[in-house]
């Protein structure tokens, strides 16, 4: 169970992660829809990026870790960790795997 802030839910336990206190959000939204006689109800997961020490976040999307917006992003947030940016430069983590390269920071980088 997470907390809001602003309207965005922090996950817990993934709230924060490595030395740098970066915070993991994830927004989730559900609604319904009517297409042609069909109804049904969606989710949408939408995920934020930010420091602990800032209030702004960053909007990560879905979460896909494969695409050029996110990694250009990692180069901004994962900076002082090699490592990392090179493994989601070579897909090393599922596509949305956004937790396990959050946690692969806090585990392997600035120790």
């Amino acid at each position: 169970i997470g907390r809001r802030i602003n309207g965005i839910m922090l996950l817990e336990p993934y709230g924060v992660f490595g030395k740098d206190k970066l915070n993991l959000f994830v927004d989730i939204s559900s609604g319904s829809y009517n297409m042609n006689g069909f109804q049904g109800n969606t989710t949408k997961t939408t995920y934020f990026i930010g420091e602990n020490n800032n209030t702004g976040v960053t909007h990560l999307g879905i979460g896909n870790t494969y695409s050029k917006k996110f990694k250009k992003i990692a180069k901004d947030y994962f900076k002082s960790c090699p490592d990392l940016l090179e493994k989601i430069n070579n897909k090393y983590f599922r596509r949305y795997g956004i937790r396990s390269i959050m946690e692969y920071y806090d585990q392997n980088c600035e120790r």
